[in-house]
């Protein structure tokens, strides 16, 4: 018999967030739950170690080093040249008042009721 395990132990196990597995699922790159009762669902453990076994594994290979001729200085890299020139920016808008319109007729009303 094949073990269900919960989301916590899938994201323990997968190493994905709650969202990326939820998206790999609705993409079908990632098994379906199984719904265990009304409010809770599971995964079969085959399935979700079977998923992980079956990543592609990523490969760094170190790339082998440019031989230096003794004579020859060593070349410092350089960015290439613009080819356009850059544009200057726009100037900010300016910041509005803090106190929006309805604040400035609400203080004439009270200043005219104050007098």
């Amino acid at each position: 018999m094949d073990n269900i395990i919960r989301i916590a132990d899938v994201l323990a196990r997968t190493g994905l967030s709650r969202v990326s597995v939820w998206r790999l699922v609705r993409l079908n790159q990632f098994p379906p739950p199984i719904e265990l009762s009304t409010n809770a669902i599971g995964w079969l453990e085959s399935d979700v170690v079977a998923w992980r076994e079956s990543r592609p594994r990523r490969t760094y290979r170190a790339k082998a080093p440019k031989e230096i001729q003794p004579d020859q200085p060593h070349e410092k890299a350089q960015r290439p040249e613009r080819k356009t020139k850059r544009m200057p920016s726009a100037p900010r808008p300016r910041r509005r008042s803090r106190r929006s319109a309805s604040h400035a007729g609400l203080d004439a009303r009270r200043s005219s009721a104050t007098s």
